[in-house]
C-alpha cells in the first residue's frame, strides 16, 4: 500500500504573483504581444489557414459597413492616418481580400515603413495632411500609439 506524501505546511505556500501583480503582468504581456506585431502575426496565421477571422481590423466594423456601399472588386482608396497598415485599418480587408489598391498616408516615419511592408499593393506616403494655411514645411507631432 502506497502512502501519499503531503506537505506539512500547506498554509505557508504563497502564490508567486498576487492578484494586483497579475493584472500588471497581464497588461505588460498584452503590450509586448502588441509591440511584437502580435495582432498582425495572428492575422497572417489565420489567413494562411483559410480563416478571415482577424482580417477585419477596423474599429466598430467600419470596413464591413463600407463594403456594403462599395463595388466588390478593383476599387481605389485613400486612407489618412494609416498607422502600421493593419491596426484599426478601414481598408486592409479591401486590399487583401477584394483586390483594391490605394494610398496610405502616415506621418510617423517608423509606422509608414511598417505599413509599406504590410501593404505591398498600396502606395504609402510618409507625410502629414495639414490645412492650406499651415505655415512652414514641417509639422511637429507627438506620438503615443493609437
Amino acid at each position: 500500500m502506497r502512502s501519499r506524501a503531503t506537505p506539512a505546511h500547506t498554509s505557508s505556500l504563497r502564490p508567486v504573483v498576487g492578484p494586483s501583480q497579475l493584472r500588471r503582468v497581464a497588461w505588460h504581456a498584452r503590450r509586448l504581444f502588441y509591440l511584437a506585431g502580435g495582432p498582425w502575426l495572428r492575422c497572417g496565421v489565420y489567413e494562411r489557414l483559410g480563416s478571415l477571422r482577424y482580417s477585419r481590423p477596423a474599429l466598430f466594423d467600419l470596413d464591413a459597413v463600407l463594403e456594403r456601399h462599395l463595388p466588390g472588386r478593383g476599387g481605389v482608396f485613400v486612407e489618412a492616418g494609416a498607422h502600421d497598415g493593419y491596426t484599426q485599418s478601414n481598408t486592409y480587408y479591401l486590399e487583401r481580400h477584394r483586390g483594391w489598391t490605394g494610398v496610405l498616408v502616415e506621418a510617423i516615419p517608423a509606422l509608414a515603413r511598417r505599413a509599406a511592408r504590410r501593404r505591398p499593393r498600396s502606395r504609402v506616403v510618409n507625410c502629414a495632411l495639414v490645412a492650406d494655411d499651415h505655415a512652414g514645411p514641417t509639422v511637429t507631432m507627438r506620438f503615443d500609439d493609437l
